[in-house]
């Protein structure tokens, strides 16, 4: 307790992080109605618990779809035996995959409270991965020019650098200012920014020059109904694209 000109008692707040300025703030403005700050704390935990459990859900879907399963198919044309099938087996690899993703999860907690708020640290992340994936959609609405393989390219180097002047930042912020690279200091609301220049400039040089190399993609057709919608062609309708989408099964179906 400390002295406040006479007027009464005030109470200095004695926190360790930032992070818990929050819970202060309930602590000292709804303190006095039973119940409220237990109430706030098991929101805290209801909103970790769904945003945590969705993810590790995710994360086990993509790795048992787009990895497991895909090398299951590549291995089954490449022998020629039928594709392995196991909904048992999926199930466990399903189970063991969200307990590795959650040890991960528990560890990489142990570091993230030394990075900082956990503002800085979710727009920091959200920046990196946020831009690069912004690129990609509106190349692909806006850039019919654009192929996967420059994207592929762009994406990946723009995610690069954007983790690297994240990485930068957080291992020399205790260091002088100028003794570290400037981009270390901007802002990390600017990290997304940075990434996402990186990846329209790579994203579009590369798709041109595999365009210039390569004669399948000079030739490739691009469906109108994939663009913007001030990019599509003049009097084009949806039925030219169902039309020519009948025609290509046809043909595949031929060959």
């Amino acid at each position: 307790m400390a002295p406040n000109d006479g007027v009464g008692a005030s109470y200095e707040p004695n926190y360790s992080s930032a992070d818990q300025i929050l819970v202060y703030f309930v602590s000292s403005q709804f303190g006095k109605i039973p119940g409220l700050q237990g109430l706030f704390v098991a929101c805290l935990f209801a909103g970790t618990l769904s945003t945590v459990s969705s993810c590790l859900n995710s994360m086990t879907a993509v790795t048992l779809e787009d990895f497991i399963k895909q090398y299951r198919l590549w291995q089954a044309g490449r022998t020629g035996r039928p594709v392995y099938q196991n909904d048992r087996m999926d199930t466990f690899i399903s189970k063991l995959l969200t307990c590795v993703y959650g040890i991960c999860g528990i560890g990489l907690s142990f570091v993230a409270v030394r990075l900082g708020t956990l503002i800085v640290l979710g727009n920091s992340i959200l920046g990196v991965t946020g831009g690069p994936i912004l690129v990609a959609f509106t190349l692909g609405i806006l850039y019919k020019r654009t192929n996967g393989t420059g994207m592929l390219l762009g994406t990946s180097i723009g995610f690069a650098f954007g983790i690297w002047i994240c990485t930068g930042a957080f291992a020399t912020k205790d260091m002088p200012t100028e003794d570290v690279l400037g981009l270390y200091r901007v802002s990390y609301m600017m990290y997304g920014f940075y990434a996402s220049v990186v990846t329209l400039i790579i994203g579009i040089v590369a798709s041109e020059i595999v365009r210039l190399f390569v004669r399948a993609e000079r030739q490739k057709y691009v469906d109108p109904i994939l663009l913007a919608t001030f990019m599509r062609p003049s009097g084009w309708t949806k039925a030219d694209s169902k039309l020519l989408k009948a025609n290509d099964d046809a043909d595949t179906e031929k060959n």
